[in-house]
């Protein structure tokens, strides 16, 4: 009796044993496949995130690298239209300060002009209706000196004050016209001489002569 227990009891440790052994052999291989596949999915997600942070960097220079070469092309447009600006300013001015110049330069020339006109007929004597070159009335004077300068007159002393653009006493120049008026009605006329006096002609027995402005009842009368 013991020798068939011992036997039994041998038989079924070798039976354990051997399946022991087979479970090991069977299972080893999927073990090592589940933790060969669990390392491959552990590496490919770190590449993934690798790769993920690398192309959000290379993103993150693109747009920073954009936005530099944008901020510059802005910074150079508003400086090369600054610079235009500027140069159409300049180009603006020195026109204006040309034609200010040629205006006055002109004006001058011209005022010389009558100037020497006017004087040249000092002395002649006053005859009403006369527009000389021998006697002159005050109208008939005005507008024979401005005709020495290319430029024709109404007749009478009235028709001259509307042909021309009316400035103040303190805006007068040499060569602007000077009429006197009573109650609306320009009566005189004259040529205004610089320094509160006038060439004209006034009234019978008087001549061609520059006199001091006596009153300060008159209008100013620029020549267009």
């Amino acid at each position: 009796m013991p020798r068939t227990i011992a036997r039994s009891l041998a038989t079924a440790t070798a039976s354990l044993l051997l399946l022991v052994g087979c479970l090991v052999l069977s299972g080893t291989p999927g073990a090592a496949a589940a933790a060969g596949a669990r390392h491959a999915a552990h590496c490919h997600t770190g590449h993934h995130h690798k790769h993920h942070h690398r192309a959000r960097h290379h993103h993150r220079t693109r747009h920073h690298h954009a936005g530099r070469h944008h901020h510059r092309a802005r910074h150079h447009h508003h400086k090369r239209h600054h610079h235009a600006n500027r140069h159409h300013h300049a180009k603006c001015h020195r026109h204006h300060h040309k034609r200010h110049h040629h205006k006055r330069h002109h004006h001058a020339s011209r005022a010389a002009r009558v100037l020497h006109a006017a004087a040249s007929r000092r002395g002649a004597p006053y005859r009403w209706g006369a527009t000389g070159p021998r006697s002159f009335d005050c109208s008939g004077y005005t507008s024979w000196v401005y005709r020495r300068v290319g430029v024709h007159l109404p007749r009478t002393a009235a028709e001259q004050s509307r042909a021309t653009r009316h400035v103040s006493h303190r805006a007068a120049r040499p060569g602007d016209l000077v009429f006197f008026a009573s109650h609306r009605r320009v009566y005189h006329v004259g040529i205004y001489a610089g320094h509160h006096s006038i060439w004209h002609a006034p009234h019978t027995g008087t001549v061609v002569h520059r006199e001091h402005l006596w009153t300060a009842h008159y209008f100013v009368g620029r020549v267009r």
